[in-house]
């Protein structure tokens, strides 16, 4: 679902109501950024701006609807319901959790010189 979003919301049209909005917030600027199958850091970074950036993506998802494009209103349709479903909201919110937990740890023993027992202590 996530490279499916990151797709839609690379698109030029799309894309443009994505910064415009967050800028009208006063937000920084935050996208999607395309997925890797080894690299779980970019997969966390992906689910943290979906989780903060929830209803900012919803408010784009419904404005895109109003434009000339038939493509763009029928998917981002069904983007809308897919991330309003209870499925995707928990699993969102499970993933953010476990990813956050992870992505600390690893930062953890990249820059800590005390043994992986210490690190496998402080999940258990």
């Amino acid at each position: 679902m996530v490279e499916v979003l990151y797709v839609f919301l690379t698109r030029q049209k799309v894309h443009e109501v994505l910064v415009r909005r967050q800028v009208e917030m006063g937000l920084v600027v935050r996208e999607l950024g395309r997925l890797s199958d080894t690299r779980w850091t970019c997969r966390y970074r992906n689910i943290a701006m979906l989780h903060e950036r929830y209803d900012v993506i919803l408010a784009v998802l419904e404005e895109v609807q109003q434009l000339n494009d038939v493509a763009i209103r029928s998917q981002s349709r069904g983007l809308i319901h897919e991330l309003r479903s209870y499925q995707f909201v928990t699993n969102l919110m499970i993933f953010n959790k476990i990813l956050s937990l992870s992505h600390r740890h690893t930062a953890l023993m990249k820059h800590c010189s005390h043994p992986l027992s210490t690190f496998v202590s402080m999940t258990g």
